[in-house]
C-alpha cells in the first residue's frame, strides 16, 4: 500500500516537472485595467451616438442632450448634438470651433481642447490623444452603479487638478470598451457622457474634423474676444 502511494507522489513530481512553473494570474481588477488600458491604446478613431447628462445641485437642474461623437487621433474631435438644440463642436488639432446655428454665430479658439478642455486630468483624453491610462492616472475600483451593465473605474489625475473633484468612467466588463464617463467639478456639477453603437478603428475621414463657417455666420474669436464676420 505504501509503495503505491509512493509511485503515485512520484508520477505527480514527474508531472509538474514537465508541466513546468505555474504562472501567476491576474487578479480580476489588475487584469481588467490591462484589458481596458490595451484597448484604449489601439484606439485610432472611435464613433458612437451620446448622451450627454449635466447635473447642477446648486440650481437643481439636470439638463439631457443627445448626438453623435467622432474622434480620431491626434487630438481631432467632433461632437454633434441634434437635441434639444443643434450645437457642433469641431476640432482639427490645431483650433476648435463651436457653432450654434440658432444664434448664427461660430466660436474659434487657437486651444485644440477648445470648450471641452480636454486637458491630461479627462478621460476622454485618453480616446484623442497618445498617453497612456497609467501615466495620467491612478485607477482604484468604484462603489458607483453602472449604469450600462459595465464595471466602473475610479480614475485619480497622478497630476492634481484644479478644476475636477472626481473622474469615473464605466468600461465594457468582457472587451474593455468604453461605455460612460463621469466628470465632478469642484463645484460638485456633474458632466456625464454616456455611448452607445460605439464604432472603432473605421478609418473615419479628415473632411469630419474640418470646419467652414457658413456665409454670413458671426465669427467669435475665443482668444480675444473680437467678433468678426463673413
Amino acid at each position: 500500500m505504501l509503495g503505491h502511494v509512493r509511485m503515485g507522489a512520484d508520477v505527480m513530481f514527474l508531472l509538474l516537472l514537465a508541466l513546468g512553473p505555474l504562472e501567476p494570474q491576474a487578479a480580476p481588477f489588475e487584469a481588467l485595467v490591462a484589458k481596458v488600458s490595451v484597448r484604449l491604446e489601439k484606439i485610432r478613431d472611435f464613433e458612437a451616438e451620446f448622451v450627454q447628462r449635466v447635473h447642477r445641485p446648486a440650481f437643481r437642474k439636470q439638463i439631457e442632450e443627445r448626438g453623435t461623437v467622432a474622434i480620431k487621433k491626434p487630438g481631432r474631435m467632433r461632437w454633434e448634438y441634434r437635441s434639444p438644440e443643434q450645437k457642433l463642436f469641431v476640432s482639427d488639432g490645431r483650433k476648435t470651433y463651436f457653432y450654434i446655428p440658432e444664434e448664427n454665430q461660430v466660436i474659434v479658439s487657437h486651444k485644440p481642447a477648445g470648450a471641452l478642455a480636454l486637458t491630461d486630468d479627462s478621460p476622454l483624453a485618453l480616446v484623442a490623444g497618445s498617453k497612456k491610462l497609467e501615466e495620467l492616472f491612478r485607477i482604484e475600483p468604484s462603489s458607483s452603479p453602472a449604469e450600462t451593465g459595465g464595471s466602473v473605474l475610479r480614475l485619480i489625475p497622478k497630476t492634481p487638478s484644479a478644476e475636477l473633484a472626481g473622474v469615473e468612467i464605466e468600461v465594457d466588463s468582457e472587451s474593455g470598451s468604453l461605455r460612460r464617463v463621469i466628470l465632478v467639478d469642484v463645484q460638485h456639477n456633474k458632466t456625464e457622457f454616456v455611448f452607445e453603437g460605439v464604432r472603432e478603428n473605421r478609418g473615419l475621414s479628415e473632411n469630419l474634423f474640418r470646419f467652414v463657417a457658413p456665409p454670413g455666420v458671426q465669427i467669435l474669436l475665443a482668444d480675444k474676444g473680437l467678433p468678426t464676420s463673413r
